[in-house]
């Protein structure tokens, strides 16, 4: 072999490596590396003397918000906000109840009065939107939502909100999704997505009909879109994963790779367990739990909960301090993470690539 060939072979493995730690930015699911920026006001509360007002809306008292809000917590405490102490909190687990929402919100908003509302996910934050947009003297931070800007929270990431809402979305870019997918599994051409009928999946699904019909990487991919039926309350990810069941069984054999929405289904341990059981084909989840728990799924990309926790947190601390929430643009997770289990992946002849199981670091099974 030539000097210049293996010249460009390093430089392709270098390259790659390069590119997949920038769209994939791993590490644990901690809030580790995530510091304030420079420059940032001070966000020292310790010797605060003033008492703060937080009123957290969860959509679901489940992951991903339950980590959001762990995290933020964390961070809050992290600063010297000290619940009972500088800290007043109260908490409300809406049920994915839009009308339960705006009923606690017309009744906290003139009572409480909190200085800030965290509204954690997209059926919280869109009830928000709803009935408070613009509300003077009212201020929200989202984290776990799917489509802040199709929902009309704010008008683009990096950029000065519009209404009183800001905060951190969800999912992982779908390109970099994709990108991902197509280098762990490089014969697959016929993928089958998914979701339950809400409207972050009607989002996500058109986000992923424009990239597969625009970008060049993606031509000669066919998609299938696999919806039931939303259900809310007790046991709504069982009952949706049983009406997932018939079409999975259906596109076994019309598909090459099964691949998780990006809605409260695609996050779910049903899901997981009811594709390892019945699937004849890959299954990529939305999250790393079902696979470093062994529920199931080959590999992830995921989005980092607790990236969006922290990052809240920062823009709760921000507007504590005064500043204005029209100077807190809206932003993406900072970081994400990738999972394999490896005995599944040799299960399917699926050969991970080397640099991409460095990148993961412990989120290995094997």
């Amino acid at each position: 072999m030539s000097q210049g060939v293996k010249m460009k072979k390093k430089f392709i493995v270098f390259y790659t490596l390069f590119l997949l730690t920038t769209l994939i930015n791993c590490g644990s699911n901690q809030e580790e590396g995530l510091r304030p920026p420079k420059g940032m006001v001070n966000l020292d509360f310790k010797n605060d003397k003033k008492t703060y007002k937080l009123l957290i809306m969860d959509s679901q008292n489940k992951d991903p918000y339950k980590s959001a809000r762990v995290n933020l917590l964390s961070t809050l405490k992290k600063f010297g906000l000290i619940k009972n102490k500088n800290l007043n909190i109260k908490y409300y687990d809406i049920k994915n109840k839009t009308d339960k929402a705006i009923e606690i919100l017309k009744r906290e908003i003139p009572s409480y009065k909190p200085d800030v509302i965290f509204t954690n996910g997209t059926v919280m934050a869109r009830a928000a939107r709803k009935a408070f947009v613009d509300k003077k003297n009212v201020k929200f931070v989202f984290a776990c939502v799917s489509d802040p800007i199709g929902e009309k929270l704010i008008k683009d990431f990096g950029v000065k909100p519009i209404h009183n809402f800001t905060g951190v979305s969800y999912p992982v870019a779908v390109k970099a999704r994709f990108e991902f997918i197509k280098r762990v599994f490089p014969n697959v051409r016929k993928i089958a997505i998914l979701s339950a009928d809400m409207p972050q999946s009607k989002s996500y699904t058109s986000w992923v009909k424009k990239l597969f019909e625009t970008d060049p990487q993606f031509k000669g991919y066919k998609v299938i879109f696999q919806k039931v039926e939303l259900v809310t309350g007790k046991d709504s990810q069982e009952k949706m994963t049983q009406l997932m069941k018939p079409h999975v069984l259906r596109l076994n054999d019309k598909v090459d790779l099964f691949v998780s929405g990006n809605d409260q289904l695609g996050i779910s341990d049903p899901l997981a367990k009811m594709m390892k059981e019945n699937s004849k084909k890959p299954f990529v989840p939305l999250s790393q739990k079902p696979i470093l728990k062994k529920i199931g799924g080959i590999a992830v990309i995921y989005p980092s909960s607790a990236s969006m926790g922290v990052q809240a947190g920062y823009m709760i601390m921000k507007l504590f301090k005064g500043i204005n929430i029209k100077n807190i643009p809206g932003e993406q997770p900072k970081k994400n993470g990738v999972a394999f289990n490896l005995i599944r992946a040799e299960k399917w002849g699926v050969k991970i690539p080397t640099e991409l199981i460095e990148l993961a670091g412990k989120n290995i099974v094997k």
